[in-house]
């Protein structure tokens, strides 16, 4: 089955769109697919300033970059990696 949109047309309806989750999509197309930065900020930048700079901002963002590369590994069949989060405690938490 044949894609209805190549990355790069993706792309730019996603910055056309332009919303918060939008760009984030984007931010995440551009951290799987390197070789689409320079045409993503280009595009960006085509619409306005401001939406090329919520996008560095967005490709930026250590949250997504994580999200991706832990989408990578989950892909190429590695197992999860924890969320580096402490396990929650149990009781109150009050000594008695």
């Amino acid at each position: 089955m044949r894609p209805v949109v190549d990355l790069e047309g993706l792309v730019r309806l996603k910055l056309r769109a332009g919303g918060p989750q939008d760009l984030m999509d984007t931010a995440a197309l551009v951290l799987r697919h390197p070789d689409l930065l320079e045409k993503a900020r280009e595009i960006a930048l085509a619409y306005s300033v401001d939406l090329a700079d919520k996008l560095d901002v967005w490709l930026g963002d250590r949250r997504l970059q994580r999200q991706v590369d832990a989408s990578r590994g989950s892909a190429a069949g590695e197992p999860r990696r924890r969320s580096g989060r402490r396990p929650r405690r149990t009781g109150s938490g009050r000594a008695r």
